[in-house]
Order: C-alpha cells, then sequence, then structure tokens
C-alpha cells in the first residue's frame, strides 16, 4: 500500500480516537454527575435505560482508546509491530466490546419497546446490574471462540489491525464466520428494526384516534422525536456496520472462488476503508443517545405518583400544566396509564400566585 494511504489512516484513526473518547467520556461523566443531583427540578436520572447508555458509553470508550491506539501506532510504522499474541488479544477485545455494545443498543430498543407498548414482559426484566452482566456473557460468548480453536484470529487488510480470519476456506473457519454473522450483526439488526417500529406504530396509533385530540400535540412531538431517533439508530448501526460486513463476506466468498486477484484487492486500502467506518460507530452513540434524550440533555419535569408539573418559565411567570401519567412518556421510562392532557385550574391558580414551580 502506498505510503499516504498509511498517513491518511493514522489521521482517521487520531480524529476518532480523540473525539470517540471524548464524547464518551462526557456522557459517562454526564450521567455519573447527574446520579447523585437531588434538586426537584431534575429527573432522576440513574434508571436503567441511563445505565444501559452508560454501559454502551463504557464499550465505546474501550474501543476508542484501546481499540484504536494499536493500529494508529502499527499505521505509523506501516505494520503490525505488537506480536501474534497481541493481535490475538487486541482482535478478541475488540470482538468482545464492540458486540457487547452493538447487544446494549438492541437491547436498549427492546427494553424501551416493551415498556412504550405496555407489555407484561417487561415486567419480568430483571435488574440493571444482572442484565448488563447477562449482555456481556453473550458477547463474550460469540466473541471467544477463536481463543478456543473454533475459528482464528489474524491480521486484516494492510496488516496495521486484526480479527477475525475471513479468507479461510477450512469449515472450521467458515461455521464461525457464519456463527458470529448471524449472532453478532442480524440478530442486533432485528431488534432494533422490530423494536423501533413497534414504538413508532404505537405511538401513531395513540395519537391519531379521535379519542386523544387532546394530547395529540405532546403525542406528536413524541412521535416525532422517537421516528428522528429510529431513523437515526439504523442508519447509523448500517453505515457504520454493513460495509465492513459486506466486505467480510466478499472476503468469504471470493476466498472460496480462489480468486486471490480479488482478495488482494479487497485487504489494499479501499478494502480497508470499511474498517474506519466500522470503527467510527463510536462517535454516533454519544451523539444520538445525547441529543435525542431529554432525560440527559433536558430538564426534566418532576416525577410524582400520579402526575407530572411541567414548568415552563421566563422572566415574569410561570406557566403551569398538569399532565397524567402518559404511556408515551416522551422517550424515558413510560408508566402504563393512558395520557390525558388538561388544564388544572387549582394548579395553575397557585402557579399564578408563588414564584417558584411546584
Amino acid at each position: 500500500m502506498e505510503e499516504h494511504w498509511y498517513d491518511l489512516i493514522t489521521g482517521v484513526l487520531t480524529a476518532i480516537a480523540v473525539f470517540g473518547s471524548a464524547a464518551n467520556l462526557a456522557v459517562i461523566f454526564m450521567i455519573a454527575r447527574n446520579k447523585k443531583l437531588s434538586r426537584p427540578v431534575l429527573v432522576q436520572l440513574w434508571n436503567r435505560q441511563c445505565i444501559l447508555i452508560m454501559n454502551v458509553a463504557c464499550a465505546d470508550f474501550i474501543l476508542a482508546t484501546f481499540g484504536i491506539f494499536m493500529p494508529l501506532v502499527s499505521s505509523v510504522h506501516r505494520q503490525w509491530i505488537f506480536g501474534d499474541l497481541a493481535c490475538s488479544i487486541y482482535a478478541f477485545v475488540t470482538t468482545l466490546v464492540g458486540i457487547a455494545s452493538e447487544t446494549t443498543l438492541a437491547f436498549l430498543a427492546l427494553d424501551r419497546a416493551l415498556k412504550i407498548c405496555q407489555s407484561n414482559w417487561s415486567l419480568r426484566i430483571p435488574k440493571s446490574g444482572l442484565v448488563i452482566i447477562i449482555l456481556w456473557i453473550y458477547s463474550f460468548l460469540v466473541s471467544c471462540p477463536p481463543l478456543f480453536g473454533w475459528g482464528e484470529f489474524v491480521q486484516e487488510g494492510p496488516g496495521i489491525s486484526c480479527s477475525v480470519d475471513w479468507q479461510s476456506t477450512s469449515w472450521n473457519s467458515m461455521s464461525y464466520i457464519i456463527f458470529l454473522f448471524t449472532m453478532g450483526f442480524l440478530a442486533q439488526i432485528f431488534v432494533m428494526l422490530i423494536s423501533y417500529l413497534r414504538i413508532y406504530f404505537t405511538i401513531h396509533q395513540a395519537s391519531s384516534t379521535e379519542s386523544n385530540r387532546q394530547r395529540y400535540t405532546v403525542a406528536e412531538r413524541a412521535e416525532r422525536r422517537v421516528a428522528c431517533m429510529l431513523t437515526l439508530m439504523v442508519i447509523c448501526y448500517l453505515f457504520a456496520w454493513l460495509p465492513y460486513t459486506t466486505v467480510s463476506i466478499a472476503k468469504v466468498w471470493e476466498a472460496l472462488m480462489g480468486n486471490s486477484e480479488k482478495l488482494t484487492e479487497l485487504n489494499g486500502i479501499y478494502g480497508y476503508l470499511p474498517a474506519l467506518l466500522a470503527k467510527s460507530s463510536i462517535t454516533y452513540n454519544p451523539v444520538i443517545y445525547v441529543l435525542f434524550n431529554t432525560q440527559i440533555c433536558r430538564k426534566g419535569p418532576n416525577y410524582s405518583s400520579n402526575q407530572v408539573n411541567v414548568g415552563e418559565t421566563n422572566k415574569t411567570q410561570i406557566q403551569h400544566v398538569t399532565v397524567h401519567q402518559t404511556d408515551i412518556g416522551l422517550l424515558s421510562n413510560p408508566p402504563s396509564q393512558s395520557v390525558t392532557l388538561q388544564m388544572d385550574p387549582v394548579s395553575a391558580e397557585n402557579a399564578r400566585q408563588s414564584p417558584t414551580a411546584q
């Protein structure tokens, strides 16, 4: 590979490492900091949704540091300089953490869908700590077989990083590739698509009925936000991982066909660009989950057991509206009651008389 391509890869990896580590570290700090806040105007953020986001941010931070450092140094030296053992360790750790991040995203979509659609299955989900342990065990089981002889970790592309051996035509490697492709990519795509489509249609149905006309503005706003998150989640996930997966499967196919010329092309710079796209996925998640999650980005409402008081303040007055519990929940942890939107005369009068919100 020509020298200037190594310089380009070095620059891209540096940008991914700096932005990815800073963004994910900011998300971790933000959630950890808000755990300690007790002011009544803020929503308590330490729920299952934010614990899962924290798990994704931690996994992506590992990829942004350890997962980028070794290819970055190798690109400067124009070759892998850490040896075969380090190659296997690097490939295993990045595969493990990458699958853990993707699987957490899929479970986050499933958990949200079960709650918004008011499924009784949401009551059977174990505590967040146990969920995260299960997700990491699943990721370990999917990524560890090459360490025990099923499949193999080797250098990939221009020889500056390591991954699964996509070019072996033995049944041992082929069977593991099929397993990895199914359980490490297709399963997550399927769960995310089904979950977010279910959320979208549930909210669309709730906002389109005649009896819910009073709360249409609230539902419409939530529906738009769900639609945007759905679109960005699927597009960014596919944008990052589909090219890499496609090229990897193409390597398998060309190896089976015995086409060494095509394999050489796929191992060059153009075949390595999809791997850079996959690594860039660690920069998308913080943006999506911070910008589209009102619990993190904004000061949320003060939840009580029976109602939510939403105060909208300006320099001179406070307008006070009481919104009874909603099945939409504006993408947070939606309760199980239906949505009604009404002005409470008593609360409105109290808001006019009191200088602060309840």
